[in-house]
């Protein structure tokens, strides 16, 4: 059973974001040893990753205020129309 991006946690999701970025520098390093350039960028996005999951769950919460205050301010409107 595969689990959908709806499904996963933020902690599945910076896994996954960075597999997938580790494999495409991998191929594009065609498998050689990583210069420096490389490991820094990896450790950047590795930090980035970290951030997304940090506030993923807090940036959820706050979305899905805002839906409920917009649908509410749509129900308002359609109700003085």
């Amino acid at each position: 059973m595969s689990t959908t991006v709806a499904e996963m946690t933020s902690e599945d999701l910076r896994i996954l974001i960075l597999k997938t970025v580790q494999e495409a520098l991998g191929k594009a390093m065609g498998g050689s040893d990583w210069p420096t350039e490389w490991r820094e960028l990896m450790a950047h996005q590795r930090h980035l990753a970290s951030l997304y999951a940090e506030f993923a769950d807090e940036d959820l919460a706050l979305a899905e205020v805002g839906m409920s205050e917009y649908a509410d301010l749509l129900a308002q409107e359609d109700s003085t129309t």
